[in-house]
């Protein structure tokens, strides 16, 4: 819903779905059923594996790390040398589906644009790094019989890599087209403080985006063995995460190198640890007045409704982009940019100097 932060000098715009606006006693202005609708993120998952060089990045603060500053500013190696991100993929895994992807592509004849992306990045992902990120997609329960289960020791995901001292690489398999939508609405406590809004992603509401992550991790897998086979001496084996190996353990009564190689394993490592790319878009989509959920008019970003108030971000965005949205983001705002330009050109026509039966009803 549109508003603005400060209560005290500015009253809510009243734009917005009329339900969501009415239960918070707001006056409706203008019945928008998509703003605040359509939320979509890029989440990814981590594979971790053993650093045997002991020299990837650690974004804490450790010994290694000063090491690394030390050794870029004497000598401009190392890892912060390079960029986080070294290498990455994008593709389409229809052929690693079972159901493929029924979605059209962009242009008839060609292949279909990737749905998945995968990063390698030569950095430690310990605790603290995680909380930054992590979603909390899953809160952990008991596969099979709770007897046994232990509720604190499932939320340690990364903590064996931060009490071994591990040095480890990433390879992070990310889900591009996430089928789950999400929202943004206003908060119960505190309607005007746009600060405290409720924003709820939905991930994996839709049970095919959990099935294409998982597929994109035995992909990771498939990379990180062949990465193994070519540097034995450099890529270690996969850091497992304690908790969900356990609880799989304890369900199969497999132990850990075949509970590891479970579909089990798989999936529920990525409901408790999956991430977030920041990517959030399309909670104020672009798209034709007849869709009941577009905001704003592709032919100015205006929003429906309204002459001058238009919306320039990520958040127009139909559907979140194949990749980064840094880029598309800017291109929005330039476009946005241009268009304001373009109709102020306009209104500063005047009629020609000659013309003296032109008069004010004459100007644009």
């Amino acid at each position: 819903m549109q508003g603005r932060a400060d209560r005290d000098s500015q009253p809510l715009s009243g734009i917005g779905p009329r339900r969501e606006l009415e239960s918070h006693g707001i006056p409706v202005v203008l019945d928008l059923p998509g703003v605040g609708e359509s939320l979509q993120d890029h989440l990814t998952a981590s594979l971790r594996f053993v650093d045997l060089t002991n020299t990837s990045y650690s974004p804490g603060l450790s010994l290694n790390a000063l090491k690394n500053v030390f050794k870029y500013f004497t000598t401009k190696k190392g890892p912060l040398s390079i960029c986080g991100v070294e290498a990455m993929t994008f593709y389409n895994s229809d052929t690693n589906l079972a159901a493929p992807d029924a979605r059209p592509s962009f242009t008839p004849g060609r292949p279909k644009p990737p749905n998945m992306q995968i990063h390698f990045l030569s950095t430690t992902l310990d605790a603290n790094a995680l909380k930054q990120i992590r979603v909390h997609t899953f809160e952990p329960v008991p596969l099979g019989d709770p007897a046994g289960f232990d509720k604190v020791r499932q939320h340690e995901l990364v903590d064996v890599v931060a009490n071994s001292g591990l040095m480890t690489g990433l390879l992070l398999p990310t889900l591009l087209h996430p089928r789950s939508r999400g929202s943004v609405l206003l908060s119960r406590e505190d309607t005007h403080n746009v600060a405290k809004a409720i924003i709820d992603p939905r991930y994996f509401s839709d049970q095919r985006d959990l099935d294409e992550l998982v597929e994109a991790f035995y992909v990771a897998r498939e990379i990180h063995a062949k990465m193994r086979e070519l540097s034995p001496t450099t890529i270690g084996l996969e850091v497992a995460d304690p908790g969900t190996l356990e609880e799989v353990m304890r369900v199969t009564k497999l132990d850990a190198p075949h509970a590891l190689a479970t579909r089990m394993y798989v999936e529920e490592y990525i409901r408790r640890s999956a991430a977030t790319l920041y990517h959030p878009t399309s909670t104020c989509k672009m798209g034709r007045q007849s869709d009941p959920m577009a905001v704003v008019s592709p032919a100015n970003l205006c929003v429906f409704g309204t002459l001058n108030l238009r919306v320039a971000d990520a958040s127009v965005m139909p559907e979140v982009l194949s990749g980064n949205t840094n880029a598309g983001a800017i291109v929005v705002g330039e476009k946005c940019a241009d268009m304001i330009n373009a109709s102020l050109a306009v209104r500063s026509v005047r009629p020609p100097a000659h013309n003296k039966t032109a008069g004010a009803d004459a100007r644009l």
